[in-house]
């Protein structure tokens, strides 16, 4: 989903989105390599 890759500024669109199987810190710095 391309929509997942677009950096939000809702905490809670983060959880949301999140893959319960990475680390949060590893969600965040996906987010900033493809943003």
């Amino acid at each position: 989903i391309g929509d997942a890759i677009e950096i939000t500024r809702s905490p809670y669109d983060l959880l949301v989105m999140r893959d319960p199987k990475k680390p949060y810190y590893q969600i965040l710095r996906e987010k900033l390599k493809w943003g």
